[in-house]
């Protein structure tokens, strides 16, 4: 009822009323979105299947859900919102697969893949605010480093490894430029930069 109603293909359930005003404005949502101010979990939506023509989500990936949500919204103008909970989700569960400790660290290279991807991805695909991108590079940056200093611990394929360690080299200078990153983070990434397997 509620995409009929509000003439749109894509409905954000469960929102404050704060949530509700700000994003009558797509540009603020679609920000907060990529930025994951607001989460980015397909239970919060209801879709027009049309949005899913080109776009599957990655298997054996945390995090999935928010992998493909920006993709599956970058073409779309208005959301409508309702402010009823349309699925129950457990997010303290600590039998969910995501909250097992063998898992976190499997989980942290997955984000810093998911914010790596929406990084290359705003290069081209969007006018995003300037404040939105530092914070996407920066949660990119510090998931990256997180996943490089346990890497030992837990078996990663090795092209995440190196798609992280490109990610860190091929924008350097932006990451240190990011007046969003603490400064030990910083010195973390230069000594990823200089040596990967010092780090």
């Amino acid at each position: 009822d509620c995409l009929k109603l509000n003439n749109c293909c894509v409905a954000l359930c469960n929102v404050t009323t704060e949530q509700k005003l700000r994003y009558e404005n797509f540009d603020n949502f679609f920000n907060d979105l990529l930025s994951d101010t607001l989460g980015g979990q397909l239970w919060r939506f209801v879709f027009a299947k049309n949005l899913w023509k080109d776009i599957r989500i990655p298997e054996s990936r945390y995090a999935e859900d928010a992998m493909v949500i920006y993709k599956v919204l970058c073409n779309v103008k208005k959301i409508g919102v309702v402010d009823k909970e349309l699925y129950k989700y457990n997010t303290s569960n600590a039998d969910s697969s995501s909250n097992k400790p063998k898992n976190l660290l499997k989980n942290t290279i997955d984000r810093a893949i998911m914010f790596i991807e929406r990084v290359q991805w705003m290069d081209g695909n969007w006018v995003v605010e300037a404040e939105t991108k530092n914070t996407v590079l920066r949660k990119a940056t510090e998931f990256s480093i997180g996943a490089l200093g346990c890497y030992k611990q837990y078996v990663y394929e090795e092209n995440d490894i190196n798609f992280v360690i490109n990610f860190i080299k091929d924008n350097f200078k932006k990451i240190i430029l990011n007046e969003q990153l603490s400064f030990s983070r910083k010195i973390a990434v230069l000594i990823i930069w200089i040596s990967p397997s010092v780090y």
